[in-house]
């Protein structure tokens, strides 16, 4: 799989930094789904739309953490979910 072919889902509440880091992965070639804020945001897209990669930032707004958000997906999607 090319890397241009890797679909991200980008988890962070931080708009600057979820800015930032959606400009740096496009200019390298991957392909952002979506940026999302919230870890029940996070859980909604992951079925909705299946990504590759998931980049979740560990304090996000909200009544879940980046760290309960990667427990509930990992339960039921094989998909990579390293923290920023």
């Amino acid at each position: 799989m090319e890397k241009t072919d890797y679909k991200i889902l980008v988890v962070e509440d931080e708009l600057l930094v979820a800015t930032d880091i959606e400009e740096s992965l496009t200019a390298l070639g991957y392909t952002v789904q979506k940026t999302v804020d919230t870890g029940l945001g996070a859980i909604a897209e992951v079925e909705r739309l299946l990504p590759d990669l998931i980049l979740m930032d560990i304090n996000l707004k909200g009544e879940m953490s980046g760290i309960e958000a990667a427990k509930q997906i990992i339960q039921t999607h094989d998909v990579p979910l390293p923290h920023c």
